[in-house]
Parts: C-alpha cells; structure tokens; sequence
C-alpha cells in the first residue's frame, strides 16, 4: 500500500493536465517548456529540487525540503525566524497568505508576491485582511470553500463564504468548532451542514435539513428549462465527508495530525483519496432516470457526470462505454466552472454573488493587481531575511 498525503489527488490530477516529458538539463539550459508543464513531472521537479539544494547550501543558506505540506514548514520557518528586523517570504501560492494570517501574530513577516509582465509585485502582511472576523477563521472559510484538498463547491465562491459569515453573526461561534482538535465528528457534520444551509440561500426560522432544503430547491427548479443539478446543495452524506475532511485540512495545519481514514479520507493502491459520500446522491430508481447525450467523449459537461453518476448503459451514446465509467478521481478535465478560487491570487477574487452585500476585509483591492497595500512593507533600515 502506498502512503500519500491527503495532498496527492490534486497533485495528480494537475500532473495529468500539465506533465511534460523526462527532460534531460543541468543549471545550464534555458527551457523551452512552460513552468506547469516543467514541474508537472516529478522527475524533473526532483532533479531540479536537488540541483537547487546543492546551490543553496554552497552558499551557506539553511535549506529544509518538505516531506509533507510545504507551505506550512514555509510559514513555521519564517515563525521561527522572526526575530529578525523582518522576514520576507517570496511565494505566490495564497495558501501561504492564508497561513501566515491564521499562524502568526507578528507585524514583521511579509508575503512578496513577484510581479509578472505588467503586473507590479505585491507584499502582504499578517494584517492584510483587515476584518478581524475573517482572519480569525480563514482556515475554515478557505478550507471549507476549496483547497488542494477539499472540494469547491460549485458556483459558491470564497467571497460568498466569506460575506455569508460576516453577516450571520450566529455562525461564528458555530465555527470555532473546526478549530477544536478533540471536537466530535457528529458536532462537525451539524456546523458543516447548518453553514451550507445558509450559503444555499436558506434563510427560514425554522429548523431544516440539508436533504429537505436539497429537495425543496429542486422542486422550485425543475420546471426551467435549463436546470444544472450542480446547483443544488449537497446531500447531508456528502456534506459530513466535506465537513470531515475541512476539520482534517484545519488540525493539519494547526500541527494537528489526525487519522485521515476517520475524517473524509480512504486508502487505495495509489494513496489516499476522498471518500465523497456513502450513500447514494438519490433512491435507485430516479437514478435510473438519468443518462448523458455526449457525443465527443463524457468530460467535463456529461449530464451524469455533473450528476456525480458513473454513465450506464442507458446513455444514450456511449452506453456507459467512456472514461466515465473510470474511477472519476482520475478525471483531467475539470469544468472551467468549477475550478477551485484557490489557483487565483487574493487580488483577483471578486464577489460571485449579486445578492450579497460585499463587504470590505482587506486592504489590498479584490479587483486591481496595481493597487497598493496601505499596509507599510519592511522599512529601508531592516535587514531583511529572504527566505527560498
């Protein structure tokens, strides 16, 4: 059996898309692939790893390689370090952003994200996020809304998770639960499902489950004559394993390590992969009532697919006879619709729902890469510490 992090079916999946060929290079050869493509394959990401190892240590710098998640051995080093006038850590991943806001409590650790082309170079600090609301839990919001290893969930961004928990205050406490490391899975499920109740619009006084609010938003629907089922909320079995593997992504990195298998996560011969649900998305019998027309190939706009549905032989083309009929973990072609807000920069992360008020949590502008941080960057007599 192999072991993998939890990390490992979003690796591959962006393996799938971007790999490029074994390439035979030394610190010499300028490349003629792109950076995706480049590091896509793990030979020549190792070999380069290793080749920059030797570099660095030649020249006295302290170099640690991570085993597990890199972001959070970046942040905790920085942590460590920050005793300094100030710590710079170069990156452009937003999970280090995230990270550096939920771990450190310093003023003198900055984020410099490089600038490409036209785009100016961007530096955030751990008070960039300004409302102290969403810092507080923007491991939950970015964990529960999409990241390398929970799902999006689809046409509910980051922003909407966001302004839905700044404008229900009772949420709030609801929550911390996520930050709990000894919290009860069943109270973990209840947060989830009460939290995706109110981002799906629900808004009664009284109590009700995900399954009768799935249900009651369908009913309302079914008549258009355009109707993705995507749009619907998930059922409560699939919202529990959501739930479960965001309060495992949230202790992992608090430094909490907890067993995967117990929180969302199965074992297979490739390593771990998600365990999306362990009930059916519906009775039997309707399920018999859905079936694909692709004509190119079941990818990312199959009915059933979309449906989270294997094709059958009732499809009408394919006759369940395609690359849906494969374990979908090892799907390459995700709809464009559903890419995760992760792979976007904090700067390009707009409001995606009309009917929410937008409301202001950081200093840096959402829309513009030329808007300066009114928070100060490091000041011109600090030695700063640059981290690689």
């Amino acid at each position: 059996m192999v072991h993998r992090s939890t990390k490992y079916v979003e690796q591959f999946l962006r393996l799938r898309r971007h790999a490029s060929v074994n390439i035979l290079f030394d610190e010499t050869m300028i490349p003629t692939v792109s950076q995706k493509k480049f590091l896509g394959n793990d030979t020549n990401k190792n070999r380069l790893i290793g080749m920059l190892k030797t570099k660095f240590e030649a020249a006295n710098f302290i170099v640690k390689q991570a085993t597990g998640d890199a972001d959070t051995l970046i942040i905790n080093t920085a942590i460590s370090i920050s005793t300094f006038d100030s710590v710079i850590v170069v990156g452009e991943d937003v999970d280090l952003l995230v990270l550096l806001t939920a771990l450190s409590t310093r003023s003198n650790i900055y984020l410099l994200k490089p600038g490409k082309g036209k785009t100016l170079q961007q530096i955030y600090s751990t008070q960039s996020i300004i409302d102290k609301t969403a810092a507080d839990n923007i491991l939950f919001l970015h964990a529960f809304s999409g990241c390398d290893t929970t799902s999006a969930l689809f046409k509910q961004g980051k922003m909407k998770c966001v302004n839905v928990l700044l404008k229900n205050p009772h949420l709030k406490e609801l929550v911390q639960v996520f930050k709990n490391q000894d919290a009860n899975p069943e109270v973990i499920a209840e947060a989830g499902e009460r939290f995706l109740l109110i981002l799906y619009g629900y808004s009664g006084v009284k109590s009700m489950s995900l399954n009768n609010y799935r249900h009651q938003c369908f009913a309302k629907s079914a008549y258009k004559n355009k109707f993705n089922i995507a749009l619907l909320p998930p059922t409560e079995a699939a919202a529990r394993q959501h739930s479960f593997r965001t309060y495992h992504q949230v202790q992992q990195w608090c430094g909490v390590e907890k067993n995967a298998e117990q929180w969302g996560w199965k074992k297979s011969e490739n390593g771990l992969n998600p365990v999306t649900t362990l009930q059916p998305p519906a009775p039997e019998t309707l399920l018999k009532l859905i079936f694909c027309k692709c004509k190119k190939g079941c990818r990312g706009a199959c009915g059933c697919r979309k449906a989270g549905l294997k094709c059958s032989i009732i499809c009408m083309n394919c006759n369940g006879a395609c690359d849906n009929i494969q374990d979908r973990l090892q799907d390459s072609d995700k709809e464009e619709e559903t890419e995760t807000v992760l792979e976007q920069p904090y700067d390009k992360i707009e409001a995606e729902a009309d009917d929410i008020e937008e409301i202001p949590i950081c200093e840096v502008s959402l829309g513009s890469h030329d808007e300066k941080l009114a928070e100060p960057g490091p000041s011109g007599t600090a030695k700063p510490m640059r981290m690689h």
